[in-house]
């Protein structure tokens, strides 16, 4: 992987931040228009890019997007731990920053490791 591929950790950022992170990626990886594809929790992201990317992207796509947590039952039918973890890191701030912080390590020492996932962006050249 490229140094300086991805961006470095950065506390107290927000959602509409992310942005800023794709198209220095983008960038960093020599595209001028591409699309981006939020999966899960990763939907808000991609809306997020589509807000503030539309020069940019060729199209936006979310596939089973996280609905808002504090509706009722909308965990009910996810899977323990999947609900567990929501709710931990729904009610203790300093866990979501812990896990993003850890999730931002892994991915920049191993990224090969979230590509076989599925976890991360599958991304192709165009010109």
């Amino acid at each position: 992987m490229r140094p300086g591929l991805f961006p470095e950790y950065q506390p107290r950022r927000t959602l509409v931040d992310w942005p800023d992170d794709v198209l220095q990626m983008a960038a960093a990886l020599g595209l001028e228009r591409f699309a981006v594809l939020g999966i899960s929790g990763g939907g808000p992201y991609a809306a997020a890019c589509a807000w503030k990317l539309s020069e940019q992207l060729t199209g936006a796509g979310i596939v089973s997007g996280l609905a808002p947590l504090d509706v009722p039952g909308v965990i009910a039918g996810m899977s323990r731990r999947n609900r567990l973890s929501l709710q931990l890191v729904g009610r203790l701030a300093v866990l979501r920053r812990v896990l993003m912080a850890r999730m931002a390590v892994s991915v920049r020492r191993r990224p090969d490791r979230i590509l076989e996932r599925g976890l991360g962006p599958r991304w192709r050249r165009t010109t």
